[in-house]
């Protein structure tokens, strides 16, 4: 009949009406366990769920009311499993209210993740992926074996993800994840291991310095004061390092501590500025009064077998009648191997200058400057001296180093014997750069280099467990002698008859050729493809003469500008300048009108044999 959904006679009809009870009783019964849940949630002080809920709205037929509803599953008829191929024909229903809405399906999945167990919620108060970022925010203790990681999976997957040009990609460590949980090995997702990476940085307070060089290229690098800090707080690293010079009289010399020039060759500005014992602090250039009433300035500080001792010069004490000023004097630039000098153990030093100043009621008078000034930048601290051995090197994957070529600097602590400043992570990378020269990044270390030498910074030392002030002057800088040659500004230092990897500072000898008029004459021979070829290059011929000129840079070494302006040469007047002015002009005048004829010779015989036609073509 009209509008029923089939009789018994024509199974295939009814099927679709018993289905859709089904599925009326199915979400009636989800509706009644959500109501059970948001009841309890009330109870619990939870927040209702405001999403909307798919219903299905109740279709009766008059002609089923008296029938028994059967379990769909329940149902054992063989036929019943066959699927009807008139449900896969084109073209519209007859009985559009019987088609199934699939928009239920929308509300069985938001039911089973309701179905999730509701004392999760308890123990978790924030969702299941933000309870990483919750562990990563709450690292600020050390009680974890694993601090300052999360975990031990936290440690396995940073090492995983790796370093500077060893870091995989997301993918890679994606699948390696993966593979591990055949392990039963869960490492954290990539986001929270950036974020846990992240964390650790912030802690190790750790910057860049950005400066920008002087061809407008972009530079950055990292902090050197932040770096020390660093180590004079590592309890592997600061118990190995010395904080002043070792004279071993020339025996058993393995460290850097133990060379002369921290001992000695260092300026009074960047050697030992102080030593501290029995609570005192005692500087350079400042009266110290001995145990035996003698009055001594310590010039040197350094050890000897495991003992602290000072260079001291006996000054002279001078005062007038009514002995109201004393003023001490004492000898400029003085040497450490100077006789007048007398090693004092540090035993026998007793009262500073300032006790000195109060016992007498005096003030003194000196050329040196009475505190030592970094007395006032100490402000009670102990100065450690932690002088640094600077490389720089241009790196790179290739030997031809043509592509891909970084300049990098790198440093060392000079106090650290070489077993365990070889060490790589006892080698500080500083900065790198693949568009800046050596000079350019230069710019932002010597900068850095400045501000700890003039100021200091402060530290904590884990051996003392207070905060120190530190000094770091640069002692050595080690390169190839192609980059020492580039620092200095030196070129071609492979052909010099004296090549050195160390250069003091750059000098310059080049012939008088204006005296000695030498000419030039084509005598080198051009080499193409790796054979001679006839054709020669010129070059100057010089004359014999003994006239040269020298150039030095007084810039980055005053010490051998000043022996070499100390040498007798012969001043050139103003009027020889003039005159070699004007030859210079009238030669570079010459050579540039031979060149201009040369051009034009050349193009006049190109134009004319582009004018010439072979006779076969008239």
């Amino acid at each position: 009949m009209p509008g029923s959904y089939g009789t018994a006679a024509d199974p295939w009809r009814a099927a679709p009406g018993e289905r859709h009870q089904n599925l009326v009783r199915l979400d009636k019964e989800r509706l009644q366990r959500q109501q059970e849940r948001i009841a309890a949630n009330k109870a619990l002080n939870q927040d209702k769920s405001n999403r909307p809920r798919v219903e299905i709205e109740t279709i009766t037929n008059t002609d089923l009311q008296n029938e028994q509803l059967q379990p769909l599953l329940a149902q054992n008829d063989d036929e019943s499993d066959v699927v009807p191929i008139n449900l896969f024909e084109d073209g519209e229903s007859e009985h559009e209210e019987e088609e199934m809405d699939w928009l239920n399906l929308l509300g069985f999945a938001i039911d089973q993740i309701d179905d999730e167990p509701a004392d999760s919620f308890e123990e978790h108060p924030v969702p299941a992926y933000q309870r990483d970022v919750v562990e990563i925010e709450e690292i600020t203790t050390i009680d974890s074996p694993w601090f300052p990681f999360v975990n031990k999976e936290y440690l396995i997957g940073s090492l995983l993800v790796g370093y500077l040009h060893k870091l995989i990609s997301r993918d890679l460590y994606h699948q390696i994840r993966s593979i591990l949980t055949l392990c039963q090995t869960n490492l954290p997702g990539w986001d929270a291991l950036r974020s846990t990476r992240k964390k650790i940085r912030l802690m190790s307070h750790h910057s860049l310095v950005e400066k920008e060089s002087a061809f407008g290229k972009p530079m950055f690098a990292l902090d050197l004061r932040e770096i020390i800090s660093d180590d004079l707080r590592n309890p592997l690293v600061v118990p190995h390092l010395d904080f002043l010079p070792e004279d071993t009289h020339g025996r058993d010399i393995f460290k850097t501590s133990q060379s002369a020039k921290w001992l000695k060759h260092l300026e009074p500005d960047l050697r030992v500025q102080m030593v501290a014992y029995n609570e005192k602090h005692y500087y350079t250039y400042e009266p110290v009064q001995l145990k035996n009433d003698e009055i001594v300035i310590p010039i040197f500080f350094h050890t000897f077998q495991s003992n602290t001792f000072a260079k001291c010069y006996k000054p002279q004490l001078k005062s007038n009648r009514i002995k109201s000023m004393v003023k001490i004097t004492i000898a400029s630039n003085i040497l450490y191997d100077d006789p007048n000098l007398q090693e004092i153990p540090l035993e026998d030093f007793d009262l500073l200058y300032p006790e000195i100043l109060s016992s007498d009621e005096q003030d003194s008078e000196a050329t040196i400057t009475l505190p030592n000034p970094w007395r006032e930048k100490a402000n009670g601290k102990i100065i450690r001296h932690v002088p640094l051995n600077m490389y720089c090197d241009d790196t790179s994957g290739n030997k031809s180093k043509k592509w891909n070529k970084h300049i990098s600097y790198y440093f060392t602590l000079s106090g650290v014997p070489p077993k365990i400043s070889n060490q790589q992570f006892n080698c500080h990378f500083l900065c790198t750069s693949n568009i800046a020269g050596a000079l350019d990044l230069g710019e932002i270390v010597v900068q850095q280099l400045n501000e700890m030498v003039n100021n200091g910074f402060e530290a904590y030392d884990m051996t003392l467990s207070q905060t120190v002030l530190v000094m770091a002057p640069l002692l050595c800088f080690m390169a190839d002698s192609p980059m020492h040659a580039e620092i200095t500004n030196t070129p071609v230092p492979g052909p010099s008859l004296n090549p050195c990897r160390c250069i003091e500072s750059g000098l310059n000898c080049q012939h008088n050729c204006d005296r000695g008029n030498c000419t030039i004459t084509p005598t080198e021979v051009v080499i193409v493809e790796r054979r001679k070829s006839s054709v020669m290059w010129p070059q100057v011929k010089h004359n014999d003469d003994d006239n040269y000129v020298i150039n030095s840079a007084s810039l980055s070494a005053q010490v051998s500008h000043r022996k070499i302006s100390s040498l007798n040469f012969k001043a050139i007047p103003p009027l020889d300048w003039i005159d070699a002015l004007h030859d210079g002009l009238n030669n570079w005048g010459s050579s540039v009108e031979k060149k201009q004829t040369r051009k034009r010779k050349q193009a006049t015989t190109a134009s004319a044999s582009g004018t010439q036609f072979h006779p076969s073509l008239n």
